[in-house]
């Protein structure tokens, strides 16, 4: 795992408009660490990194400010400041004979700026005077990874069971060094990623043959169904790359595209999602997926179970794929959607917001374009009305407080929420 030496000297400047505070605690949330080193995702334009700051309660209410800098020279105390994240702190944000709070501050790093020799400072001011603590120099090591549940490449083709005969892994690449996917039925151990799903060397009944390119210039690959000469750029055709789906058929799941246009690369994504600095292109091809490990059988074919999840942040988040997630809790099954869209049935989309009073995912059967949040895609297939054998209706429920949007099978009152009545329906966990 390359590392790149960076040191971290945590500074932090809070400045209280009405009454001093002071910072009694801080650390690198842990799921942001590995071996002690802050992770840098080379997937990704910037690193995100959390920050858990305790300080205590003020007097009377207070602008907090973090300055974020980064370098060694310019700037306040020398430092060039690169980012700024501010917001108000009130008694009542403190609850009742509460005088310490603890909070997540999140910090997105631009990759760019994660070079040998740099170095980050985080500084605070009270009363514009500047002031350091011993216990916030920290230093803290830069390692890179791909992600942080990434498994070391191995050297021999990971074993896998085809859904149907004849199917083969569609194996997935990833070039760090200049920001590049590519996609294969051939094993290649280096840069190896992952398995995005399983597709066919010869032209099976449905299927279509998906063509791969080459840019020269860009280092790059783009995959398309049209056979032809005449991409934009000097992409030259360079065979058939396997043969796939081009509607949806059982044990199959849609296939996304995303295209950073900083750096021309193509990333395929077998579900709903956004990554930085990548714009969702739409559903492209269907390809072969294994069904998920689940305690209980599932009760249909193409039917996947509906995971809740609870984020530090407050927002409550719902997934096909059942994993561990940084930041979030794993919390229950909430229903079962279909994976490929039967009679009856109709889409739930997936929408994402982080400039709202927090982060929240939002799932509607209504597509459209929703102030502040990002479409993501299909989650699965649920159902519009009731009347469907084994169908629950889920109801939504909102927190004006933090936005937060939060889906349940059972009609009542939460704490903090608004009931907002049934949404749609979906076969019942009955477990």
């Amino acid at each position: 795992m390359k590392k790149t030496i960076l040191f971290m000297v945590l500074i932090f400047s809070v400045y209280f408009t009405k009454a001093q505070g002071n910072i009694s605690g801080f650390e690198i949330l842990s799921e942001y660490l590995l071996d002690g080193k802050v992770l840098i995702n080379p997937n990704s334009a910037t690193t995100e990194v959390k920050y858990q700051i305790t300080y205590s309660r003020p007097a009377n209410g207070a602008s907090v400010n973090f300055y974020y800098s980064l370098g060694t020279t310019g700037g306040s105390n020398g430092l060039p400041v690169f980012f700024e994240n501010s917001h108000n702190v009130t008694n009542s944000t403190f609850g009742t004979n509460i005088f310490l709070k603890s909070e997540t501050i999140t910090v997105s790093i631009e990759k760019s700026k994660l070079i040998p020799g740099n170095k980050i400072f985080l500084f605070y001011q009270f009363d514009s005077q500047e002031s350091v603590n011993a216990f916030n120099f920290k230093n803290y090591d830069f390692v890179t990874t791909l992600a942080p549940t990434t498994p070391t490449t191995p050297t021999t083709p990971p074993s896998y069971t085809p859904p149907v005969a004849g199917a083969v892994p569609f194996y997935e690449y990833y070039r760090a060094s200049n920001g590049t996917h590519f996609y294969s039925t051939n094993w290649v151990a280096e840069n190896y990623s992952s398995i995005l799903g399983y597709v066919f060397k010869t032209q099976e009944a449905g299927t279509s043959p998906l063509y791969v390119y080459h840019s020269s210039t860009y280092n790059k690959y783009q995959y398309s169904f049209q056979l032809s000469n005449n991409l934009e750029g000097d992409y030259v055709y360079r065979g058939v790359a396997c043969y796939v789906y081009t509607n949806p058929v059982t044990k199959s799941r849609p296939i996304v595209k995303h295209y950073n246009s900083t750096s021309k690369d193509y990333y395929f994504f077998d579900g709903p999602g956004t990554f930085t600095g990548y714009s969702l292109q739409g559903s492209e091809f269907y390809i072969l997926q294994n069904q998920q490990v689940t305690t209980y059988p599932l009760p249909e074919e193409d039917t996947m179970e509906l995971y809740q999840y609870y984020s530090n942040d407050g927002d409550h988040f719902y997934t096909t794929s059942k994993k561990d997630r940084s930041g979030f809790t794993y919390e229950k099954v909430l229903g079962y959607v279909h994976t490929i869209q039967k009679t009856g049935t109709i889409p739930l989309y997936r929408y994402y917001t982080s400039v709202s009073i927090a982060k929240d995912h939002y799932y509607t059967t209504v597509k459209d374009n929703y102030n502040n949040y990002l479409y993501e895609g299909i989650v699965g297939y649920v159902y519009p009305g009731g009347g469907v054998n084994g169908t629950t209706p889920i109801y939504s429920y909102y927190a004006s407080v933090n936005g937060d949007h939060y889906y349940n099978n059972i009609n009542a009152n939460y704490g903090g929420y608004v009931n907002e009545g049934i949404k749609f329906w979906m076969l019942q966990y009955n477990h």
